[in-house]
């Protein structure tokens, strides 16, 4: 198949094929550093919701806030 086209077919034919491969590279690369980052914020969460409940907890024995 190679033999019947011209040069600037193949050209075309690798140049689409370096664009998929780094197209599927930058989406990997993105799916693997949302989750990352995703992952951080979760455990900044759950690091506020702990200090919430000491905070709430601290005010409840100061008498500052009631139940």
């Amino acid at each position: 198949m190679l033999n019947k086209m011209n040069k600037m077919e193949i050209a075309g034919l690798a140049v689409a094929g370096l664009g998929t491969i780094a197209g599927l590279g930058i989406a990997v690369y993105t799916k693997i550093k949302t989750n990352k980052e995703s992952k951080e914020i979760e455990q900044i969460m759950e690091t506020v919701s702990d200090c919430t409940e000491e905070i709430n907890e601290l005010l409840k024995q100061t008498g500052a806030i009631e139940d």
